[in-house]
């Protein structure tokens, strides 16, 4: 290294991890050197797994406590496993990841893509190439070791759910300005931060609660110690006085006891109306089943969904009847504007329009390709591989709306794949509502259905009415996006899809799906 080679500020040992395919171990060798001299010790799996222990849990604490999270893109990382699943944990906790080639390759994760990439190359000068990686890992660096640290208490307070490892007093007050933080800075907070920030707070308060009323019973004591000791003369006044104080004291003790009983009977009456909500759907679980099968639900979506608790049951089965609302409330809004241009004397503009059914020609299908939303980009390259991949492995099924209750004079097609629903009941309601479809044979990914794209030629109704008809069916929607690389191609498509990224995403509220502007989440 030479003598402009930036240091580190004076960090913690391990807070750097490297994930890396043995292939490349000469490479990593060489960037673990490079750290060393400027007094940094990144954690590596030849190096720091302890003779004896577990090598997976061990790599799992490492990746946990590394303020940054280096990948070594090569085509054996990729393709490795291993890596994969590294990889898979480092976005779960919201880890900073930083992705450099050594050798290039197109299919990356998604993730990967929309990050910067620092190139180590063969062709690369090492130097110049490191200078810059130290430059990204001291930006913000107190933003991201008060990350890690936090992260690295709420996994332990998760663990036993022990308050002894909550967070108090200035400790406390940091960490929410820290969350609180108008600067949109990466990696951003999990949702696990923000629980054990609120959980310290709710039980700091509680604390807060209790202390001041023992200094309420002590101020009570010391009144009575000092009756005690005045003369006589003045002892049946300072007994008054005192009896007076305490008396009033204890009646504002009774007072608060009576506002705690109160909250308590409000929580009891709250929890019995949870409990008559649950009778009412377990007595009704007949009827329930009945419809959500109607509208597309399997077996097994109805069995996790009644075996749920009571809270969510009431607010998926109340999801449901939102969604059914707004389907029927968005196609009785087409029929009306179809009905209205057919009286037109003039040829209308609308995208939809009523015609005789057709029957159903089966065609080949269009090559489809999954693509991430807006903040979970992919490459072009990557899409069309995945794309040919996919079309080539699973037989597809184009199908034309017959009896449709609208058919549009420019189609819009529905690409996906019949998992997680009914098929048969889907099907019949989105070709009933005109839609061609696309139908892929099989699964090509473990996750479930969670995500839509719509191409620019395509309806916000109709992408909406595609939303409804899904969560009818038992599938939570996390994300409604428009295509970005595959834009011209997938103009008048509407393409369901599933990524395990968003597993653990919160579901798009019927709500906020029905009163916002696409695209969402904003």
């Amino acid at each position: 290294m030479n003598a402009a080679t930036p240091t580190f500020p004076t960090l913690r040992r391990n807070d750097l991890f490297i994930s890396y395919s043995r292939r490349d171990k000469e490479f990593v060798s060489q960037l673990d050197a490079a750290f060393r001299q400027v007094n940094r010790d990144p954690w590596i799996d030849w190096e720091d797994i302890p003779d004896g222990e577990e090598w997976r849990k061990a790599i799992a604490q490492g990746i946990e406590g590394a303020d940054t999270f280096i990948f070594v893109i090569t085509p054996d990382s990729v393709a490795s496993k291993e890596c994969g699943k590294e990889l898979d944990q480092a976005i779960a906790l919201n880890k900073r990841i930083i992705p450099i080639v050594r050798r290039e390759t197109e299919a990356v994760h998604p993730i990967l893509t929309e990050l910067n990439w620092i190139f180590f190359r063969e062709s690369d000068d090492f130097n110049i190439a490191f200078r810059k990686l130290v430059k990204a890992i001291n930006t913000d660096l107190g933003y991201v070791q008060t990350h890690t640290r936090l992260l690295g208490r709420a996994i332990e307070w998760e663990h036993g759910r022990d308050d002894g490892f909550l967070l108090r007093g200035k400790d406390l007050q940091s960490a929410e300005d820290w969350l609180a933080s108008p600067e949109k800075k990466e990696p951003i907070p999990t949702e696990m931060h923000r629980k054990y920030i609120a959980k310290s707070r709710e039980v700091a308060a509680a604390d807060q609660r209790l202390a001041e009323v023992g200094r309420r019973a002590k101020r009570i004591i010391r009144i009575s110690s000092i009756v005690s000791l005045v003369s006589l003369a003045s002892a049946a006044v300072a007994i008054t006085a005192a009896v007076y104080q305490a008396n009033r004291t204890i009646e504002g003790l009774n007072q608060q006891t009576r506002r705690l009983s109160v909250e308590i009977e409000a929580r009891k009456s709250q929890i019995e109306g949870l409990n008559l909500s649950q009778e009412r759907l377990t007595k009704d679980n007949g009827v329930l089943i009945k419809q959500l099968k109607k509208f597309g639900s399997t077996d097994e979506s109805i069995a996790a969904l009644l075996s749920s608790s009571p809270q969510e049951q009431i607010y998926r089965v109340e999801q449901i009847k939102k969604a059914n609302d707004s389907y029927h409330q968005t196609v009785e809004k087409l029929v009306s504007a179809q009905a209205q241009a057919q009286t037109q004397p003039t040829i209308s503009e609308s995208p939809i329009s009523i015609a005789a059914p057709s029957a159903s020609p089966i065609v080949p299908p269009p090559a489809a390709g999954e693509e991430p939303p807006q903040s979970i980009k992919s490459a072009e390259s990557s899409e069309r591989m995945k794309s040919k991949a996919t079309d080539s492995q699973t037989a597809g099924l184009t199908i034309v709306g017959s009896q449709a209750m609208v058919q549009r004079s420019s189609p819009v097609t529905i690409e996906y794949y019949p998992k997680d629903i009914d098929p048969e009941a889907v099907q019949k309601t989105l070709t009933k509502l005109g839609f061609n479809l696309n139908i892929k044979q099989a699964s090509v990914t473990d996750a479930p259905l969670n995500i839509l794209f719509y191409g620019r030629n395509v309806s916000e109704d109709d992408v909406k009415l595609v939303a409804y008809t899904l969560i009818r069916a038992g599938v939570q929607i996390k994300y409604i996006q428009p295509f970005t690389k595959l834009a011209d191609e997938k103009a008048s498509v509407i393409q369901v899809g599933a990524l395990r990224e968003l597993a653990e995403k919160p579901a798009l509220d019927v709500e906020e799906i029905r009163s916002q502007s696409l695209p969402l989440p904003r």
